[in-house]
């Protein structure tokens, strides 16, 4: 199955779950350049509204799910709003990246 598909497919899915929690959810990573291999994961940045920790767990579970459906390793990074602005203004090379590079799904 395709990585950009499956990507999308959990994103969709955290967003369906967790909408009124979430800020945005961006896939970034080789998934998106095309340069993945059969080794690669799916990188994930969640920025959530408020405090991250009421959905962290929920979220690493949907990880689970998705590992024995799909045998792809999601790697979700969940962050808060305020930790993304933080990053933000320090302009950080991890969310320069996600921003410029990545496909945002919400």
């Amino acid at each position: 199955m395709n990585l950009l598909k499956i990507a999308r497919e959990f994103a969709n899915e955290i967003i369906m779950k967790f909408d009124n929690e979430i800020e945005s959810a961006s896939i970034y990573g080789s998934v998106v350049s095309g340069k993945d291999t059969r080794e690669s994961d799916i990188d994930i940045l969640i920025v959530t509204k408020k405090d991250k920790s009421k959905i962290d767990d929920k979220i690493h579970l949907l990880v689970i799910e998705f590992l024995l459906r799909t045998k792809e390793l999601i790697s979700p990074i969940v962050i808060s709003k305020e930790e993304f602005e933080k990053c933000l203004k320090l302009r950080t090379p991890y969310v320069r990246n996600v921003i410029y590079n990545g496909i945002k799904i919400k």
